[in-house]
C-alpha cells in the first residue's frame, strides 16, 4: 500500500533561505540556488567519522567525487537514509558482488561516488524538509509515495532523472506547491 506523503514538521528550517538550496519558481519547477550550504551538509554526512579523509571538509565535493569517496561514505549514507546497505548499494548502481570488493578495497569509483553524493544530497534535503529530524527524514526517504509512482524517494533516486524528481518534490513540499 502506498502511503500519502507526510506533512513536513512545522518547525523552522535549519538552514536559512538566504544560504541557498533548491527552491521552486513561479511555475512550480525546481530551481537550484547557491548550493554551498547544502554541499557542506552532504560532505559532512558522507565524511563524518571517516579517518581515511582527514581533510575532506576542506576539499570541494567535486574533488571528493573525482578522487573516489572512501567506502565509509556509503556506510554513512546507509545510516543517514535508514535502509539496508544492499538496497542503498542497488540505488547507487552497485551490485552485491561489487559491494564486497569495494568494502575490501576501501574506496568507491568516481561514478559510484557521484551516485552516493546524489542520494546524500536528497537525504540532506529530506532532513531539512523535516526540520532537522533525522528519524522523520529516514522515514520519508524509505516510504513509498503516490507522487513518485508508488516508489520510495530512495528507490526513485536510482537514476539522475528520478533524483531530480525527488528534489523537485522536496522543493514543492517545502513551498506548499502540490500540483
Amino acid at each position: 500500500m502506498v502511503n500519502p506523503i507526510p506533512v513536513p514538521h512545522p518547525g523552522p528550517l535549519l538552514v536559512e533561505e538566504s544560504e541557498g538550496r533548491v527552491g521552486v519558481d513561479a511555475r512550480g519547477l525546481s530551481v537550484e540556488r547557491d548550493a554551498t550550504a547544502l554541499d557542506r551538509s552532504v560532505v559532512a554526512m558522507l565524511t563524518s567519522g571517516t579517518a581515511a579523509e582527514p581533510n575532506a571538509q576542506s576539499r570541494g565535493i567535486l574533488d571528493l567525487i573525482r578522487g573516489g569517496l572512501p567506502f565509509a561514505a556509503l556506510e554513512n549514507l546507509v545510516q543517514a537514509v535508514g535502509a539496508p546497505q544492499g538496497e542503498v548499494a542497488t540505488v547507487v548502481g552497485m551490485p552485491a558482488t561489487t559491494l564486497g570488493r569495494r568494502r575490501k578495497n576501501g574506496r568507491l569509483t568516481p561514478t559510484e561516488s557521484d551516485h552516493v553524493v546524489r542520494v546524500a544530497r536528497l537525504a540532506a534535503l529530506a532532513r531539512e524538509l523535516m526540520a532537522g529530524d533525522p528519524s522523520a527524514a529516514r522515514d520519508w526517504m524509505t516510504t513509498p509515495h503516490r507522487l513518485l509512482g508508488g516508489e520510495s524517494p530512495l528507490r526513485h533516486a536510482s537514476t539522475e532523472a528520478g533524483g531530480r524528481e525527488v528534489e523537485q518534490l522536496i522543493g514543492q513540499l517545502r513551498h506548499g506547491v502540490f500540483s
